[in-house]
């Protein structure tokens, strides 16, 4: 158990989306937390504003003399130093999930679990709720701007929570109410199969009691299957027929809209972030709300000004050119990116960069990647994030995606280092360019590198290019 307030905690891999997440809820219900990493970012920055005591590196002495318990991100192994120390002075370890776990007990846990569109739907629950002075807590793995000045009390009934499914993550959980946004073929490397994978999610579903409820994707075969080994009330979104909450009417490219059918209600929705992988997030949100008694027109309106969460289709530069930073790192989000992206860009010169995440990912599903990435004018594979393999040759895959991304039409090129890749974004960019990158890895740093390089240099250029031109008049 997490001892009561004001205990110690000391979180290992405090920066990763989730950890630091907990790390703010903790800090918010009163808890003295410190933390290690194995590099700096702003994130734990943003911690140490908060009073946090984050350590660069892993390392015995990063524990309190008087911690009171130690909680693990799922990145962290066993042999850790700091997990190892703790052992040895009986400190009680949990497991980031565990942790989650816990604090749920003695709330009423809303989990959002799926393949795609967890913290999306996750953030546009807890905004709604937010909206109508519910007062909700929150743990969800990427950030959302909007609820970032939320203060979260630890006397809130009310708990959103991202549930994860790597490694069964989310079976450590105890939720009244669950959602289901989709399931797709995925950490296979962990399951094995995707029947394991499904059974996993059944299992997760009967963790709901009697008097709960299972919100789930109408449209997706796999949730339907799950939702009927579920003891508890089901309810369905999608565009079926035999949707509790259909979808209709459906515009995406500049605006996103669609129609709501429910309970003999119509509801027409605008939404401010991009795509049809979006209306899916937005239907779910509001089938859970809708269920714990909040009025359709407070929900609509909470959703309409909904702006999105970090890495999901972020423009971190709009303007010489386009820069945008997403977390896709599977077929299915990646296809949903391009689509949104091309519509939303459709006269400009669009460069997608994309890093796998996890060599085996990359195998697994590298006809899917082929046929996402095909939407593209123009791919970039970046080196492959690979942390839990680290023994592989990771260069042959990205370059055998290159390859046959060529075939296709694609213009598509590899480059086996960061730097290589930078440099030749550096000498081709041009003004109205736009330049999506997408993966789960590291590769956001070089979004951000070359969002700096293009604010610093492009407008030199164009003083020089001014200046040649009068110059040249004169």
């Amino acid at each position: 158990m997490i001892p009561d307030v004001p205990a110690k905690l000391h979180l290992v891999g405090i920066g990763g989306s989730g950890m630091s997440q907990l790390a703010r809820l903790l800090i918010s219900f009163g808890y003295k937390v410190s933390g290690s990493d194995r590099e700096e970012t702003p994130v734990l920055e943003s911690l140490r504003r908060l009073g946090a005591s984050v350590h660069i590196g892993h390392d015995v002495s990063n524990l309190p003399v008087d911690c009171d318990c130690v909680i693990a991100s799922a990145a962290i192994t066993k042999d850790n130093v700091e997990i190892q120390e703790a052992v040895r002075r009986t400190i009680p370890c949990l497991t980031y999930a565990q942790s989650l776990g816990h604090l749920m007990r003695t709330r009423t846990g809303i989990a959002i679990s799926g393949t795609h569109g967890k913290s999306t739907t996750s953030s546009m629950v807890a905004k709604i709720l937010v909206d109508a002075y519910l007062q909700p807590s929150f743990v969800i793995g990427a950030e959302c701007e909007q609820l970032s000045g939320v203060k979260q009390r630890a006397s809130s009934p009310l708990f959103v929570v991202e549930a994860c499914e790597y490694a069964g993550s989310f079976l450590n959980l105890c939720p009244r109410l669950a959602a289901i946004t989709n399931i797709e073929p995925d950490h296979l490397d962990y399951y094995g199969t995707t029947k394991a994978l499904v059974e996993s999610f059944s299992k997760f579903a009967s963790l709901l009691p009697y008097d709960g409820l299972l919100v789930y994707n109408g449209d997706c075969v796999a949730t339907k299957s799950v939702s009927l080994k579920a003891r508890c009330k089901t309810i369905s979104f999608g565009k079926r027929a035999t949707a509790d909450y259909r979808i209709n009417e459906t515009e995406t490219g500049g605006c996103t809209k669609f129609t709501l059918r429910f309970a003999n209600r119509t509801i027409r929705i605008s939404l401010l972030v991009d795509g049809v992988h979006n209306i899916y997030n937005a239907a779910c949100a509001f089938a859970i709300a809708h269920s714990l008694g909040i009025n359709p027109s407070h929900i609509r309106a909470s959703l309409e000004s909904f702006k999105g969460v970090k890495r999901r289709i972020e423009v971190i530069l709009d303007s010489p050119v386009t820069v945008i930073d997403d977390y896709a790192h599977h077929p299915t989000e990646i296809r949903a990116v391009i689509t949104a992206v091309n519509n939303r860009y459709r006269n400009r010169r669009i460069t997608y960069i994309f890093q796998a995440h996890q060599n085996n990912r990359l195998q697994s599903f590298f006809g899917g990647f082929v046929d996402a990435l095909s939407g593209a004018q123009k791919v970039i594979v970046a080196p492959i994030y690979s942390v839990r393999e680290p023994h592989l040759r990771t260069h042959l895959l990205p370059a055998a995606l290159a390859t046959t991304l060529e075939s296709r039409g694609v213009e598509a090129l590899h480059f086996e280092t960061f730097e290589s890749l930078a440099s030749h974004l550096y000498s081709s960019v041009a003004e109205g360019d736009v330049f999506c990158f997408m993966g789960a890895g590291n590769l956001w740093r070089i979004a951000y590198a070359f969002k700096a390089y293009v604010t610093e240099r492009m407008p030199l250029k164009r003083r020089i290019s001014s200046a040649i031109r009068r110059v040249q008049i004169v």
